[in-house]
């Protein structure tokens, strides 16, 4: 089922932590032009409802990468990618909080977290486009894009200029507001980490065997598989050897447990039950570990005087040495 992964996204109570810990690719990013504006919404709010501002934030960067590597020249502009919708949404809700729909030509000031977010899409920016391709976009994109973006969700107020911002061509833009350094940062989830966590809880896991006459089941590491976790086993096994990247191999995994799901009678069985949790991305709630020591490095002075110098050898010996499932990527 091509692109089935964001019907699982739809379906999901967690999906900020699956775009968080795995990330969609670039084809099905692509095709979150073709979901209604109605579903996408609805996966909007459901990750801004689960999601801390933090972990929102870094969605909108990661998502904001995507774009900018499928559309350089208008990123952003009515394409009908999922990055517009969560943006959008994500500045209504916060700024619903402070400014009062009711009285028309009061001045909007955008919030800390809506000129973090818009951090985030430059940071992006300046990861992804050239130096030309990233200066030509801050001269005549940026700022003309932000404020429309603003403007048509509240157009009955005036906006203040508290969107500009300083213009840079480095990866690290420090905004002097910003607590969460580590939005700045490129920063990635191991994901075979992630698989090979999965591929523990299999292994660890006392599974009930039956009918193994003939060895009808494999055996891995001295301990017998149901067939249909062996499948997952196996997928694990082709991105550990490079056979499959771990985004493309846990995307085949999700597919393959929705199709064992549709194909039994009974979903109350002890494989089918990890099939579930993958289905609705509750395995990445076991495994990927959202930041709460990220989170406490911005109070770390080396950290924030290395994120203040753009060192990233010494900002990844930190990170490894403090939070080893991550790493800063380089997109």
């Amino acid at each position: 089922m091509p692109h089935s992964i964001l019907h699982f996204l739809q379906s999901s109570d967690c999906p900020h932590v699956y775009l968080l810990s795995m990330g969609l690719t670039e084809d099905t990013y692509r095709a979150t032009s073709e979901m209604p504006l109605g579903a996408q919404k609805r996966l909007a709010q459901t990750i801004i409802e689960k999601a801390r501002d933090e972990e929102i934030l870094a969605i909108i960067r990661d998502l904001a990468i995507l774009e900018f590597s499928i559309e350089k020249k208008n990123p952003m502009q009515r394409n009908g990618r999922f990055i517009e919708t969560l943006l959008r949404t994500y500045m209504i809700r916060k700024e619903e909080v402070s400014y009062p729909k009711h009285r028309p030509g009061e001045i909007l000031n955008p919030s800390l977290l809506t000129r973090q977010a818009w951090e985030s899409v430059k940071n992006a920016a300046a990861l992804k486009l050239t130096s030309e391709e990233y200066t030509h976009f801050m001269k005549d994109s940026f700022y003309p894009l932000a404020l429309q973006y603003l403007q048509e969700s509240f157009p009955k107020a005036g906006i203040s200029d508290g969107l500009s911002t300083t213009e840079t061509t480095q990866p690290l833009n420090i905004h002097p507001d910003m607590r969460d350094l580590t939005l700045a940062l490129p920063l990635a989830v191991n994901k075979l980490l992630v698989l090979q966590a999965l591929k523990t809880q299999i292994l660890e896991t006392p599974w009930v065997v039956k009918n193994t006459w003939f060895f009808s089941h494999p055996v891995v590491q001295g301990k017998r598989l149901p067939q249909d976790v062996y499948a997952l086993y196996r997928f694990i096994e082709k991105a550990e050897k490079n056979k499959l990247s771990p985004q493309k191999a846990y995307e085949n995994i999700v597919q393959y447990a929705q199709k064992t799901l549709d194909s039994t009678k009974s979903r109350d069985t002890q494989p089918n039950r990890l099939h579930q949790e993958i289905v609705q991305h509750k395995t990445l709630i076991t495994h990927y570990r959202p930041s709460r020591r990220l989170t406490e490095l911005n109070e770390d002075h080396a950290f924030r005087l290395a994120a203040r110098q753009g060192d990233l050898a010494t900002l990844q010996q930190i990170i490894t040495d403090n939070c080893p499932n991550f790493f800063i990527a380089k997109f």
